[in-house]
């Protein structure tokens, strides 16, 4: 069995290191051998020679900004070039990853209208400003980060790839195996798509699916319902895409009896 690496990973501030342990945590890696080191900016690397970096493989996580494009990835890289090093960005910044668990940060809203906004959100990766958002939501927001128990890595995952690839590649160094992970964090692009236009058409108020047996949900507990599995989600997805299937098929009919 191949012995781990002890893994040197630098972050830009204290509140990305909490946000990094309880990404790890909730993915079940262990810290045992990972020093995480907030660097203050993503200026403050330390220097490739520096002697206590000679046993550790370095790994760079940083937000990708304007200021962090792929010129100053490939610089950093040049710098290590005698190291063992990978560079990973959170898109577009770490507190995005917080937001990929939309149900992580729900328990914590005081008001309805932050409610609403969380509801109303894009997929994590096309939030803009998330850091922002989740001061004017939240306030301190790293309060909440010690509750790793209650973070849904395999949610979060489906939601942003950028968080799914950090993971993974993590726990290759780490030689955890990622089958598991891998295939419980692919989505399901056919769901994926209805969440998505139950989220744009409808308040998440609205009743939008009454079942046989007279049971109603609203886009809310259906995007929820989607976002679990239950048979409940499955079921509306599987109508919502027959119907529009069918209807394409008509569609598509009554144009070629036209001509």
């Amino acid at each position: 069995m191949n012995q781990a690496q002890k893994i040197m990973l630098f972050v830009e501030g204290q509140t990305d290191k909490k946000v990094v342990e309880i990404i790890l945590s909730a993915a079940n890696i262990p810290l045992d051998n990972i020093a995480i080191l907030p660097v203050g900016g993503k200026g403050n690397l330390p220097k490739q020679k520096d002697p206590a970096l000679s046993d550790f493989t370095i790994v760079v996580l940083m937000d990708l900004d304007e200021t962090f494009t792929q010129d100053a990835i490939a610089k950093i890289t040049k710098e290590y070039a005698d190291t063992n090093i990978e560079v990973f960005v959170a898109i577009p910044e770490i507190e995005s990853w917080l937001f990929a668990d939309e149900y992580f940060l729900h328990q914590y809203v005081k008001n309805e209208s932050a409610k609403k906004i969380l509801e109303a959100l894009p997929q994590p990766e096309e939030i803009e400003q998330p850091k922002a958002l989740a001061i004017n939501l939240f306030g301190d927001y790293a309060q909440y980060l010690n509750n790793t128990s209650s973070f849904d890595i395999i949610r979060a995952a489906k939601r942003s790839p950028s968080l799914k690839y950090f993971i993974s590649r993590i726990s290759e160094l780490l030689h955890i195996d990622t089958t598991e992970f891998q295939k419980a964090s692919t989505p399901n692009l056919d769901l994926q798509i209805v969440s998505n236009l139950l989220k744009e058409l409808f308040n998440g108020d609205t009743i939008v699916y009454q079942t046989v047996n007279g049971q109603k949900f609203s886009a809310k507990e259906l995007q929820a319902s989607i976002a679990l599995g239950d048979p409940i989600g499955k079921d509306y997805a599987s109508d919502l895409l027959r119907v529009a299937r069918d209807f394409l098929k008509r569609k598509a009919n009554r144009c070629l009896s036209l001509h």
